[in-house]
């Protein structure tokens, strides 16, 4: 496939939102609620769009939110597994706008909020659909007669003609779309799928749109989207990466809002993903009416507020330095090194590996200078020592600490545990490191 589009990789973190007909039983605390084929059982998809209101549903308000959080783009669930979309296409009508008393096209005011924040849009589209009934379902569909497209061809042609219309009602009628996040690729083949004529067309009508590695065909994605597990070192043989996961224990449904995690290990998240090169996706499960329940803004606000304050070691930023140098994240934009550590030192930060002494270092929030030193080392024979650096009390963050560091010539040289040696040059931009330090 062609490059990523630049934005991307230098947004690095965007908010994931799974607003589906789950959040019913969200809302109604029921964790034993499953969905039904009767089609007058009160958990058929069809019984549950009528409660589905959207009747607080501010895109505006969400794209304030979310850039407040110091997010890049934002992925709304367009049409899950389920079926039911929140777009109003033609081609399939059991949707918000018509099975629902939101009576509207939803993803065309998510867009529009989200722009008006200066947001990327990107929108999320499940291949399979479990309601529709020319599927060919594997797991969880309402259709009791699961078919194989090979048995009967024509009905599984008339679901692709459907899928295909629905993308292209994507890329048609909402203006430029950033990204298309694709999933349930998992049930059936590319072939099946029809991928690569999927993507051709996504491509031909949305030029430079970025597409997830989610379409089954090896050839088709511009970067990797691991989830739920952490990797544990950056992801090389996907390229560009992101990892997507939930604050609660579930992506939606009664358990968006248990067992969240707190701010403290989503500020960690964010920080180790990006450190590894990474972007992170980090979900929020509105409820049926649009707003996004308070146990969710409990947890997310705080991230957010971080995330905002230390952007600068966030957004537009590489992998930092290798495993072993240093006991935390760390990110860089040139040859500007971010430190961010999650612990209070019993003494002093220390790096390992540097061949370069630094020229500044400062802490991010306040810009203020702090102490430093190096010890060890023989430069002469250029092997590098430590650096050991002194964080008063008083600079230290409730989640993550973050110390920049500069280096004479704008270049940085790095000597790796397994004996190569890494070498960075340049500087942020003047004009984005005057709006960090006038924070």
């Amino acid at each position: 496939m062609p490059h990523i589009a630049p934005w991307f990789p230098d947004a690095k973190y965007g908010i994931f939102i799974h607003w589906v007909l789950k959040s019913i039983w969200m809302a109604d605390g029921d964790r034993s609620a499953g969905y039904a084929t009767d089609p007058s059982d009160p958990n058929h998809p069809h019984r549950l769009a009528e409660r589905f209101t959207a009747e607080n549903f501010d895109a505006r308000a969400w794209g304030r939110l979310f850039k407040s959080w110091g997010a890049g783009y934002a992925v709304l669930t367009t049409k899950h597994h389920i079926g039911f979309s929140l777009f109003d296409c033609p081609a399939g009508d059991f949707s918000a706008a018509r099975h629902s008393p939101a009576g509207r096209d939803l993803v065309a005011e998510f867009c529009q909020g989200m722009r008006d924040a200066g947001l990327k849009v990107g929108l999320y589209y499940s291949l399979p659909d479990w309601s529709h009934p020319d599927y060919a379902s594997l797991a969880g569909g309402s259709d009791p007669k699961k078919f194989s497209p090979q048995d009967e061809p024509h009905r599984w042609e008339r679901f692709l003609e459907c899928m295909f219309a629905e993308v292209q009602h994507l890329c048609t009628a909402y203006g430029g779309i950033d990204l298309l996040w694709f999933d349930g690729d998992w049930e059936r083949t590319a072939e099946q799928w029809r991928s690569i004529e999927l993507a051709e067309m996504i491509q031909r009508l949305q030029p430079g749109i970025v597409l997830n590695n989610r379409l089954r065909h090896e050839c088709l994605g511009h970067y990797g989207t691991p989830e739920s597990t952490p990797p544990l070192g950056p992801r090389r043989g996907d390229g560009w990466w992101e990892f997507c996961t939930t604050p609660g224990e579930n992506w939606d449904g009664p358990g968006a809002n248990e067992h969240l995690k707190p701010p403290s290990e989503l500020v960690r998240l964010v920080a180790e993903m990006v450190g590894m090169g990474g972007n992170m996706l980090l979900n929020v499960a509105p409820a049926p009416d649009g707003t996004i329940p308070e146990p969710q803004l409990e947890v997310m606000n705080p991230l957010g507020r971080w995330v905002d304050v230390h952007r600068e070691a966030l957004h537009h930023s590489r992998a930092g330095l290798p495993a072993g140098l240093f006991n935390g994240a760390s990110t860089r934009r040139g040859s500007v090194l971010y430190l961010i550590a999650f612990d209070q030192p019993r003494d002093e930060l220390v790096v390992k590996g540097l061949k370069t002494m630094p020229e500044t270092v400062t802490h991010l929030a306040s810009g203020q200078p702090l102490p430093w030193r190096s010890s060890g080392g023989r430069p002469k024979f250029n092997q590098p020592g430590w650096i050991l650096i002194k964080v008063p009390h008083r600079f230290m963050d409730d989640y993550a600490t973050v110390i920049r560091l500069t280096f004479p010539d704008d270049t940085l040289r790095v000597q790796c545990p397994d004996g190569a040696e890494l070498t960075w040059k340049g500087r942020p931009p003047l004009e984005e490191k005057a709006v960090s330090e006038a924070r």
